[in-house]
């Protein structure tokens, strides 16, 4: 199999099982998960609209760069396969869009029974342990720490918005005893400022997040008069989720939806409406010489904004959305 990624390059894969498992019906599906959490219908100014599914090639990619071993490698190539539709903007709608639980909550059982299960276990392969990703240390890693998941996100992300850096980063990163870091300040530091420019032009962006309140509050409501289910939501897919509420024929929900299309769509600071996303940041770590330091270390200027960018996490936004004719808040 050759895959082109444009964050990565060209890569021909021979392994077995992740062939077996990029063809998968679970892997199938998340093709039509956005990773931005709305469908491209409603995409917005800036929207750096792609699927889970090329993230989740992204990360075994990288991982695959790094030298690390086959099971990490399907273990990042499976690590989001559990998304719900819409990704994280589901967490509106059934959980809580700061904690962003769903899709971990759903993980192992996507390993327990079913087509995955059954191909790992015929590579000799162990499911239970591939769900676990925190037994890879290259993969998965508490923040503010780097790893391939954290990092494919936010370079896909800043690729998308029309960046080349992500390339001549990657050509950075190296694998330090199993954990990521970065082969100079330089890098680390770049690396670190574009992971807060993502938090703040997109995941943690007050407009951005308001569009995907707006979008879940159409969601719920045809969740909550029965047009949609639980299981609608937890495995369809993005474009079969919204069929179904627009064949509801709510009006709210086609308000909601044809405002959002049309581009009817405004934030004001002061409203009723809470909006908190989930804090995320990195503290690169980087090589000088055989000592692993951190680019807040290093850099006093990165220190300051970094600091800035999770005060801005932790306090949110008080916001009344307009969406056409509707106010919310």
């Amino acid at each position: 199999m050759h895959i082109s990624d444009p964050v990565y390059g060209k890569f021909e894969i021979e392994d077995g099982a992740i062939i077996d498992l990029m063809k998968s019906a679970p892997m199938e599906r998340i093709k039509h998960i956005s990773q931005q959490g709305i469908p491209k219908e409603f995409d917005f100014e800036g929207a750096t609209n792609h699927s889970r599914y090329e993230h989740c090639v992204g990360v075994m990619l990288l991982l695959r760069r790094l030298g690390a071993s086959e099971e990490e490698q399907i273990a990042g190539l499976l690590h989001d396969v559990s998304h719900t539709a819409f990704s994280h903007t589901a967490d509106m709608v059934l959980g809580s869009y700061a904690d962003q639980g769903l899709q971990d909550s759903l993980h192992e059982e996507y390993f327990d029974k079913g087509e995955l299960k059954e191909v790992l276990e015929r590579y000799g392969f162990d499911p239970r342990r591939i769900s676990k990703e925190k037994l890879f240390g290259l993969l998965e890693r508490d923040i503010p720490d780097l790893c391939a998941d954290r990092v494919d996100y936010s370079l896909r992300g800043y690729y998308y918005q029309g960046h080349s850096e992500p390339m001549e980063l990657v050509e950075h990163i190296v694998n330090h005893d199993e954990e990521m870091v970065f082969d100079s300040k330089e890098y680390a530091v770049r690396y670190g400022k574009l992971f807060m420019h993502m938090q703040r032009s997109e995941y943690g962006n007050r407009d951005n997040i308001a569009i995907r309140y707006a979008f879940a509050t159409a969601i719920k409501r045809a969740f909550d008069d029965g047009a949609i289910t639980r299981d609608d939501i937890v495995y369809g897919t993005d474009d079969h989720v919204v069929e179904k509420a627009k064949n509801a024929h709510i009006k709210y929900v086609d308000d909601i939806f044809d405002a959002l299309r049309s581009g009817k769509f405004s934030v004001e600071d002061g409203g009723s409406v809470k909006l908190k996303a989930k804090s995320r940041y990195v503290d690169p770590k980087f090589l000088d010489g055989s000592i692993l330091r951190r680019a807040s270390e290093a850099d006093n200027e990165f220190k300051a904004s970094l600091e800035k960018s999770r005060s801005e996490d932790v306090s949110g936004y008080d916001v009344r959305i307009r969406v056409g004719d509707i106010t919310i808040g």
